[in-house]
């Protein structure tokens, strides 16, 4: 009776292919998750049947658009990403039946299966899309992949627990997806450069490209990266304006982009071409200079592939005094008389560290002097890409410490005048027997020290508060030269 009056009572792949056709002809197409999936399983379970229908579906997909995903304006209706598994599991569940505008997509387009940063979906900025964040990896195996794979050319399982890169990646001869199934650098690196160009964006670009960043980073440090593809990356970073700035710039690496790790050093060249990469608070480097710890080390192999450096591993700086006065009042106070009390301060507050320090402080005492002066200026440079010469900048300074290029004598400069040049003193006094960062700690004792003294008070006795009793017998006393007890 059904064939008698012209109703077909079963749905070929021919004839739901020529429906998916005529879906595409429009400029957007109203329907659900569950609808699409279920016309995706059907193509697989015909596919599976012969050969022909299964190129004729091939042929299909590489001709006209067939693939359906929800524009991404759906997101904000509910189809987002989750925090949770549980969460992702009960939007993919309570979404899939919701009706929602989308558009249909052919495999020309910028299409992936996988997204590792999730950058892709979450941004208007680029029209790539991403299957898996509205497909069920069971859907995406049963159709995208599973009729590439039951030839011999590998597993599903295989495929999506694949880490790194795009199609040719896969050692399976002959093997190639419906569509890629991750981006590759250049895909990436197109991204960047979409993010770059929104206007007004800010730190929501900024946040999405060091997610990608910080993808490519984990993949180099874990060695997952091959070799050419890290040659390619180095290149791309290094000639596009790929990498956002404090400043809200994107730059290319060859104009000179630093880790900032010391805002003071920054400061001296805010006006230059000077550029420092953006970084979450969470990543920011705290009171260290040059060293990678928590949030910031995910990065080390990407900065160091890319030659990104340390804004304080890079400048040298040299202190360009007037009228410089060697036997002052302050001069005596910190070359005379103050190393014992510091060393003192270590060997009972630090004890953990009083080695360490020791091993530093012990071979440079010999060569440390200090002088005031008049007037001080500390010129700046910058060691800048090959490509660039170096960046100076000449700052005026109360107090710098100043280490000889033979790194065994070493000079204090202070400004005489005020109590606030000597407090910059100390911060850099501090730096002496703590190199990565003023010591706050250290500093205090030292300000404290120098308050009994001038109050005429017993230092001794101010010691002796704190516990700083005299050092033993077997002990070198630091003084300026080293002295034996």
């Amino acid at each position: 009776m059904l064939s008698w009056l012209g109703v077909k009572s079963t749905v070929t792949a021919a004839s739901l292919l020529s429906v998916m056709r005529e879906w595409s002809q429009q400029e957007s197409f109203t329907t659900s998750l569950l609808h699409m999936t279920t016309v995706y399983e059907r193509l697989s379970w015909e596919m599976a049947s012969d050969a022909a229908t299964s190129s004729m579906v091939c042929a299909a997909f590489e001709s006209s658009a067939m693939i359906w995903l929800p524009t991404k304006d759906a997101i904000s209706a509910g189809l987002g990403p989750s925090s949770t598994e549980e969460d992702e599991w009960q939007r993919r569940h309570s979404n899939r039946s919701r009706l929602v505008v989308g558009c249909f997509y052919g495999t020309a387009d910028k299409l992936f299966v996988r997204d590792h940063t999730h950058v892709i979906e979450s941004t208007n900025a680029s029209s790539m899309r991403v299957l898996l964040k509205y497909y069920s990896t069971d859907a995406l195996h049963s159709f995208f992949l599973q009729h590439y794979t039951h030839a011999g050319y590998g597993s599903p399982a295989m495929l999506g627990a694949t880490p790194w890169g795009s199609q040719h990646h896969f050692a399976a001869p002959g093997f190639q997806p419906i569509v890629p199934l991750y981006p590759s650098i250049a895909d990436y690196c197109e991204l960047l450069a979409c993010l770059a160009a929104q206007q007004g964006s800010g730190a929501a670009s900024c946040e999405q490209a060091l997610q990608v960043l910080l993808h490519w980073s984990g993949l180099i440090g874990a060695a997952r990266m091959p070799s050419g593809d890290v040659d390619l990356l180095r290149s791309a970073l290094y000639s596009r304006a790929l990498l956002p700035t404090v400043k809200g710039q994107w730059v290319a690496a060859s104009e000179g982009v630093y880790i900032l790790d010391d805002t003071e050093l920054a400061a001296a060249f805010q006006d230059k071409a000077v550029h420092f990469l953006w970084l979450p608070e969470a990543m920011k480097p705290s009171n260290t200079r040059g060293v990678l710890a928590g949030e910031l080390g995910r990065l080390q192999p990407l900065l160091e592939a890319v030659g990104i450096p340390w804004l304080s591993l890079s400048v040298m700086h040299e202190a360009v005094p007037s009228g410089s006065h060697f036997n002052t009042q302050v001069t005596h106070m910190i070359t005379a008389s103050f190393f014992p009390y510091l060393q003192r301060f270590f060997f009972y507050h630090r004890p953990t560290e009083y080695n360490r320090v020791a091993g530093r402080v012990l071979p440079l005492l010999p060569g440390f002097s200090c002088s005031e002066t008049t007037e001080l200026y500390v010129l700046y440079t910058l060691a800048s890409p090959a490509s660039k010469p170096p960046v100076s900048s000449s700052i005026q300074r109360n107090a710098v410490l100043q280490m000889a290029e033979d790194g065994l004598r070493c000079m204090l400069h202070v400004v005489e005048g005020d109590a606030g040049n000597l407090h910059d003193a100390f911060c850099q006094l501090s730096m002496f027997f703590t190199p990565d960062a003023v010591d706050t700690d250290l500093l205090a004792f030292m300000q404290a020290f120098n308050a009994t003294q001038l109050a005429d008070q017993s230092i001794e006795e101010f010691m002796a508060r704190r516990g700083f009793n005299a050092m033993p017998e077997h002990e070198d006393i630091w003084g300026v030269p080293v002295s034996r007890k």
